[in-house]
């Protein structure tokens, strides 16, 4: 039985496509511009769940010489460090006492720290936040630590995303010459020798009141804000008066190609964003260009010249990117680079001419849904003002709308032609921020009119529909599991790809492409759970994409074509892993994944078993939420899905299992993971218990094995405790990332003897709630969850009560199962 569900259960769901939120309708975003020159921008949303907080300072890489390059990211890690009345590490324990954990990126133009907490405890952490970045007290011996940290494990971190380590080939050759090219980390010889006095002169210049903005959105008064951010700014020095107007970058080729390694980088210069129009005009250029199966360069004849590519605007204050990262294809020929330019410049050429109208429409549809559903989120909100405001445009999320809706399509065939050597394209002027020009967000549901239910249709599936009625979009999560008795990461990954890899008439391009042109999207995922695949698609499509999806699971070709296509399709994903080497950690330790070797084991006969005894109605779940009736959601479901499947269902009953514990270190690409996996067959009241375990354990930096790694030995720029559920089994691992193998292996399995701490205890609670709030506002996320949680057994009325079980959850019970992991470690732990 779910215990009762207490008044934040209640809340009206917060659900949506790329982040679509069901918040109250927000009020008029209030600016302030305090004496001291500070920005402040304020927006409340009554009633809603979380606040966002966020200090953006205009001080990054731009501000840096080569001299003192790398600076700015080093204060950044500094301002975590203490200041005279703050010990280090209060900063971190005042947000995650407050349900959240406090982030901070270093750009070109900024450093931004942001954050979203619960709504009754706000101030304590902005108070703390402004209080560190205004006097860090710079210690010799933090200084010291975070400094090998950068040039020992976050610089080898970059190292092994293809992408990041191009995108830093791409500003050194866009920008030569200007601070722009200096990397973010910092040139390592420069890092190495930075003195306390070179950091303590560049935060005197560029950590001053007037480069600050700060933004808080959510269930907060006004006044209130101010007046927390006024008396911290007490003391803080004035305005001086004079403000630096940006310098442009030096002029260069408006088309630069950066070969890096395996990876090309090409950056399109456009304007410094100096007006909303050009901002929104590259943003539509960017989408009808390079968005996954519908931009232009998916276009013409196949085999596509690269095989993944990725793509960002990167609107900065002296000089602006549109920015393509691309792959080899997994045949790569001498020529792809050569014939992918050429593609480019072609398709910017017919942009410019005037004959891509359609394209460009329809990205501009795109551009808008996107925007609009991503600025429903708080979080969303709140950077899209300190982004705005630190650009120095003065724009509100819903005006920015309205100029992508207006915006001339000549002004983004203007950008390509831009892109190709012709002069600057004019620009409108930008629209103001201030109360009246703030346009209203349109209603949001009330909890009465967004329901969830659950059915299992008569051949065993089922379905979990959620209604709302402000979905622009459909999400449909398909999740299959694949029960312990026959699990085999290597079988059931292949399995997995070649449903979309080959069917009667489709192809997985083929496939992708027809949801993108309904105005959808699809990914298909293997995950230590099992397969899962994720499509969104219009309201009026869904029939259409249910359908497109039943073609894929039931009519695979499983040809040895199809697995060696496969399975060269796994390789190429694991050389090109976009988090380095996790996939590895996986392999060697928890077995939740496969290595190489497993992969190019298995022979079709095996694939072929395996879809037979896995791919069975009662072992699957249909997650679908839209704008209809649960009812109605459920019926398209029974229509597509509900008839019988070939085949017999060989669905084994769970084994009952015992707590286990394991220790290990899995190393790739210079990385190192020092790690721990347990296994736990939890009872409904157990299943958060565990969640809030794994959260002392590795959850914000005030975690267990944060502390005893980055605080106490200097080691580890990452830290991570993940779950899977799987056929009634909940699996846990962490990890402290390094960047050689370190001897870490006593550090974790010490954090797992020390008995829980009422502090602990609490500090975990509150991220557990503030993490049930951020996942309410994503519907994607949240409608997987809900998946695992209903195919493993758990059922997912446990996930919706969550509120309602951490109101119940006590210290003793989370001890309890700590102790029970504890008896069954492989080692003797003291």
């Amino acid at each position: 039985m779910a215990p009762t569900i207490s008044r934040w259960a209640r809340l009206g769901w917060l659900v949506g496509v790329f982040g679509l939120s069901l918040t109250p309708t927000a009020g008029a975003p209030e600016q302030y511009r305090l004496p001291n020159g500070a920005r402040l921008i304020v927006e409340p949303v009554p009633h809603a769940p979380l606040v966002a907080l966020e200090v953006w300072i205009r001080a990054g890489t731009a501000n840096e010489t080569p001299e003192t390059s790398g600076v700015a990211h080093l204060l950044e890690h500094m301002i975590f460090k203490g200041t005279a009345t703050l010990p280090p590490g209060a900063l971190d324990e005042a947000f995650e006492n407050a349900g959240g954990i406090l982030d901070a990126f270093t750009e070109r133009d900024w450093t931004r720290l942001c954050a979203t907490v619960l709504p009754d405890r706000w101030q304590t952490p902005l108070r703390a936040l402004l209080h560190s970045v205004l006097h860090p007290a710079l210690p010799e011996t933090e200084l010291e630590k975070e400094r090998a940290l950068i040039l020992r494990d976050e610089y080898a971190t970059h190292h092994v995303d293809p992408v990041r380590s191009a995108r830093y080939a791409l500003f050194r050759r866009a920008f030569e010459g200007h601070p722009y090219s200096l990397p973010l980390l910092g040139e390592p010889t420069v890092l190495a020798r930075l003195s306390r006095a070179d950091i303590e002169q560049f935060h005197r210049s560029h950590y001053r009141p007037e480069r600050m903005v700060v933004v808080a959105v959510g269930a907060v008064e006004p006044q209130t804000v101010r007046r927390v951010v006024e008396e911290a700014f007490e003391g803080a020095p004035q305005a001086s008066g004079t403000h630096a107007t940006p310098t442009p970058a030096p002029n260069a080729p408006r088309l630069v190609v950066a070969p890096h390694g395996d990876c090309m980088a090409i950056g399109i210069h456009t304007p410094p964003t100096r007006a909303a129009e050009t901002w929104a005009a590259a943003e539509v250029l960017r989408i009808a260009l390079a968005e996954p199966y519908r931009g232009l360069l998916y276009a013409g004849d196949a085999p596509l010249p690269f095989g993944k590519l990725r793509s960002e605007y990167l609107p900065r204050l002296q000089g602006s990117l549109i920015a393509l990262y691309a792959l080899p294809p997994a045949e790569p020929t001498e020529a792809w680079h050569t014939k992918l330019q050429t593609r480019l410049e072609r398709t910017l050429q017919e942009i410019a001419s005037g004959k891509a109208r359609h394209a460009l429409e329809q990205a501009r549809l795109v551009a808008v849904e996107r925007h609009n559903a991503l600025t429903r989120q708080i979080a969303e909100r709140a950077r899209w003002y300190g982004l705005c405001a630190t650009l120095q445009l003065d724009l509100v999320p819903e005006a920015f709308t309205t100029i992508l809706q207006q915006l001339p399509l000549e002004q983004v065939e203007a950008l390509a032609s831009y892109a190709l050597g012709a002069p600057v394209p004019a620009s409108a002027p930008t629209p103001t921020i201030n109360s009246t020009s703030a346009l209203r967000s349109a209603p949001r549901p009330t909890s009465e009119q967004v329901r969830a239910a659950r059915q299992r249709l008569a051949n065993g599936l089922r379905v979990v529909a959620l209604s709302d009625p402000d979905a622009e979009y459909a999400v449909i999560q398909v999740a299959i599991g694949h029960p312990t008795a026959q699990f085999d990461p290597a079988t059931g990954e292949l399995t997995a790809r070649m449903l979309f890899g080959s069917t009667h008439n489709e192809t997985e391009r083929t496939l992708a492409a027809r949801i993108a042109r309904s105005g959808g999207s699809l990914q298909v995922h293997w995950t230590p759970a099992g397969a899962l695949i994720t499509a969104l698609a219009r309201r009026d499509s869904v029939i259409s994409v249910l359908s497109l999806l039943k073609e894929a699971l039931f009519r695979a070709e499983f040809t040895e074509q199809a697995r060696l296509r496969a399975l060269r399709d796994a390789l190429y994903d694991r050389r090109y892993s976009e988090d380095g080497g996790t996939w590895r950690f996986h392999a060697e330790f928890t077995r939740l994944h496969a290595d190489e070797l497993a992969l190019q084991r298995v022979a079709l006969p095996s694939i072929r078993a395996y879809y037979q005894q896995s791919y069975r109605p009662e072992n699957v779940v249909v997650v679908v939420a839209g704008n209809a009736r649960v009812e109605t959601l459920v019926e398209h479901v029974r229509t597509v899905f509900g008839g019988a499947w070939e085949g017999q269902s060989r669905h084994a009953a769970p084994t009952p299992l015992a707590a286990r514990l394991d220790f290990a270190v899995a190393a790739a690409q210079g990385i190192a993971y020092t790690g721990y996996l347990w296994q736990f067959a939890p009872k409904e009241s157990d299943y958060h218990a565990l969640r809030l375990w794994q959260f002392v354990l590795g959850e914000g930096k005030r975690a267990r094995l944060f502390i005893a790694s980055r605080e106490q030995l200097g080691r580890g720029y990452e830290v991570r405790a993940q779950t899977a559920m799987r056929d009634g089994v909940l699996t846990g691992w962490g990890w402290i990332q390094t960047g050689n193998p370190p001897a870490l292996l006593p550090v974790i399995q010490q954090t797992f003897t020390q008995p829980l701490q009422p502090e602990e205890f609490q500090r975990a609670r509150a991220l557990l709630y503030g993490e049930w709030y951020r996942l309410r506002q994503n519907l994607i996320e949240l409608s997987v969850t809900l998946a695992w949680a209903e195919l493993s057994g758990l059922g997912y009325e446990t996930i919706l009560h969550t509120p309602a079980y951490l109101e119940q959850l006590r210290l003793e019970t989370v001890e309890q199962v700590r102790q029970r992991l504890l008896r069954g470690s492989s080692v003797q732990l003291e």
